[in-house]
């Protein structure tokens, strides 16, 4: 008996016998998820979303790396707002998605607004370009 027939013959046993049947069926469960009996597709899948750090480089129309550009994404689940070292790089940790929108805001810059789309090499340092504002904002 495969593990397939395994999980239909616990279902019969609960529909038949109820609650005392589906105890039994989540503690077993439980003990063959362990052993990696049950295949993946079967198992209780975490709620927590899982993270994926977004590297992110923010540079000027001459290459140059902008410090002090707060870099804040506005959906849900977003973290706190950061800011750009001296060599106008950061890195921010955010649920894993499809995609996310972003925006990049500095006094002496025009802002930014941009869709990161997370299924394009997740981890790889995504470079912006900001420039300058004839006022500043």
């Amino acid at each position: 008996m495969d593990s397939n027939d395994l999980l239909t013959e616990m279902k019969e046993l609960c529909s038949k016998h109820g609650k005392t049947a589906m105890s039994t069926f989540i503690a077993f469960g439980a003990v063959l998820s362990i052993y990696k009996v049950i295949p993946d597709e079967y198992q209780l899948q975490d709620n927590e979303d899982s993270y994926v750090n977004v590297p992110i480089e923010i540079r000027n129309s001459n290459e140059e790396p902008v410090s002090g550009v707060k870099v804040q994404f506005t959906s849900e689940g977003a973290p706190e707002p950061k800011v750009t070292d001296t060599d106008g790089f950061v890195e921010i940790s955010i649920p894993e998605r499809n995609d996310i929108r972003v925006v990049f805001r500095h006094e002496e810059y025009k802002t930014v607004n941009r869709t990161l789309d997370l299924r394009k090499d997740p981890e790889k340092t995504k470079v912006y370009y900001m420039d300058r504002a004839t006022t500043y904002e």
